[in-house]
Order: C-alpha cells, then structure tokens, then sequence
C-alpha cells in the first residue's frame, strides 16, 4: 500500500488509523493481483490517497455504478429549487399529460427514495438475454416510455423502500421533461462544470467507451456496461480526481450547490438503520451520508463524515462492492474515533 502521508499528531495518527483499517480489509485481501484501488481521505485543504495492488491511477476512467444515483438526485434537487419540478410531481402528469385512474401515479419524491413501489428493473429476462453482458444495453427511452404507458404504475398501498434501478431512469426522463434538456445537458451544465469534473461522463451505447474493461469478482475481464434509458441510475465514468473535486465541493457551505446538497440530504424515509435523503443513505445517528456502486468490472464508494466535514473515495478496477462498501464504513468510523469522538 502506498500512501500520503499528513502531518500533524492527530492528522498523522489518522492517517495511521486508515492504513491499518485498509491493510486488515477483506478488499485488500481480494483484490486480484492484475486490479487496484485508490482510497481517498478528504479533509478541508488536505487530501490523503491511498494505492493498492496495480493498474489504477489519479486519472484512470472507471465505471462509478450507482454512484450515479447521487448526481442523479441533485438534479432532481436542482429542479426542484428552480421550480421545474415538485417533490409531488407524478409520471402521468408530466411524462402524458393525463389524469391516470385512482391510486394516484408515482410522483418524483417516491421515485427518488426507492418508495415507488416499481421492481428493480423492467425489462423482462428475455431482454437482459438480449445482451448478458451489457445488460441495459439494448433498453431505449422507447422501451421506457412504452412500459410506463402500458403498465401505468401506482403508488403502492402500503409504500415502503425497495431499491429500483427503474425508479431512477423513470427519474431521468422527468429530468429531462420538465427542463427541455438530455439528461447529459443537465449534467454537464448543472452538475459537473460547478463540481470542477471535467474527466467525468455518461458511458452510453453508440460511443466510444470512456473506460477500459475492469475485471470480475473472480479476476477475469469483465465487460462494460452501456446505457441509454437506465444511465441516470449507473453510467457515470470517473476519476478518483473528480469524485476528490466533487466531495470538497460537498464539504464546502459557501458552494454554489451546497444549498442543492442540503436538499438532497433531508431525512424522508425510515429504513434499517438509519433513513434515505434523496438519493443519500443517512446512517441514524445523522453524522454521514454515503452510497455505494458497482458494475460488472468496476467498485465505488462515496461516504462523508459530517462532524468532521471529512469525505472517503474508494474506486476499485474489480467488481467487489461488499468489501469495498464495509471499508468505507470502517473508514467513516476511525475518522469519528480519531477527529471527533461523535457516533457514526
């Protein structure tokens, strides 16, 4: 493992603290001999990284998964704040025109906290057969659109959190109603010029890739994942340099989108553990926020501790999202126990 290192007793005795967390964690006892991974720890003005194995670096392009769900729910803030949209919005509204039969139709706020009642996806087996390597693949706007016409879903009777992938690309097409701009207009001129992540983008099918193939699990290579319909719910690319800019930007209360941010970060539905904001996991104790990802090839993690305004990356070339998620958490609790002594 190499490492920053920080200086300063209590910033020295941190850095120290996340080695040794890093060094005992099954990702690093996982990670194929041909992967890597970056772990960052960003503080106000400092910023520590963390190397493992080979074949990640500042600037190499991977898949950030769910991830994507972040930015895809400060868009949705963002247009909420502007007016473009309310939480109370609902699909047959704005997406038809129309007054769907009672129960009411699904509206942005159910979307946004997995509460829509929708299943994880809405292709059918048949069609993720279509393409098992590149599952969304071959899934259109079209095909979106057409489900949602056909099915016309409602609220559910009893609602309660169900994570859904669908929920967030039925997200993106209101997104992108409600402002008469794509998905990835929005998120170039909303999002990622104000975060400063110019390395940053949608991986989308009929494009040249922004990644390199990661590797499975077991270690073998593994396929990219391209996006059409589904890419508001996983097809960001990035870097650790960018999801590093996009964190001090979330660390920052005088940023342009710290407002946004807060929005996103309102606890709105109890879950085991703690709540979801928008989009955020919001552990009980109310001092972090995070979310995690993965793709076929690719692992992220997105955590930051509040009392300490401290954030934690991890991006790994290998789809081990377990482990990389239970050393997030483990990292967010050694800052708690080094900068603050505040529960997690």
């Amino acid at each position: 493992m190499r490492a920053t290192r920080s200086t300063g007793p209590a910033l020295t005795s941190l850095s120290e603290g996340i080695q040794k967390a890093i060094a005992a964690s099954l990702l690093q006892s996982k990670l194929s001999p041909q992967a890597g991974a970056i772990v960052a720890v960003i503080r106000t003005g400092a910023i520590d990284l963390f190397s493992l194995g080979t074949g990640v670096m500042a600037d190499t392009a991977m898949e950030i998964g769910s991830v994507t769900k972040v930015f895809t729910a400060l868009l949705v803030a963002d247009a909420v704040r502007r007016h473009e949209l309310q939480f109370s919005t609902r699909i047959d509204n704005l997406l038809f025109r129309e007054e769907w039969p009672a129960p009411p139709a699904i509206d942005v706020e159910q979307l946004a906290t997995h509460t829509s009642g929708l299943p994880r996806l809405s292709m059918s087996k048949w069609e993720i057969l279509l393409s098992p390597r590149d599952p969304y693949r071959e899934y259109t706007r079209e095909h979106l659109i057409h489900y949602l016409r056909q099915k016309k879903p409602r609220v559910p009777v009893v609602p309660q959190f169900a994570y859904s992938n669908f929920g967030y690309a039925v997200l993106g097409l209101m997104l992108e109603k409600a402002a008469s701009k794509t998905y990835e207009q929005l998120l170039q001129d909303r999002l990622l010029h104000p975060l400063n992540m110019p390395q940053t983008g949608l991986q989308l099918t009929r494009r040249p890739d922004r990644a390199a193939g990661g590797y499975n699990r077991s270690g073998h290579p593994a396929s990219l994942w391209h996006q059409d319909a589904y890419a508001p719910c996983g097809a960001l690319v990035s870097t650790i340099t960018d999801l590093v800019s996009a964190v001090q930007a979330f660390l920052d209360p005088a940023h342009p989108l710290a407002e946004t941010l807060a929005l996103t970060l309102q606890p709105r539905v109890p879950i085991p553990g703690g709540n979801i904001g928008l989009g955020w996991i919001l552990p009980s104790s109310g001092n972090a926020f995070w979310h995690n990802g993965a793709t076929a090839g690719y692992t992220s993690y997105l955590g930051v501790y509040v009392p300490a305004r401290t954030g934690i990356v991890i991006v790994v070339n290998q789809a081990l999202p377990k482990e990389a998620t239970e050393l997030g958490h483990q990292l967010l609790r050694v800052v708690a126990q080094n900068l603050q002594g505040a529960p997690l």
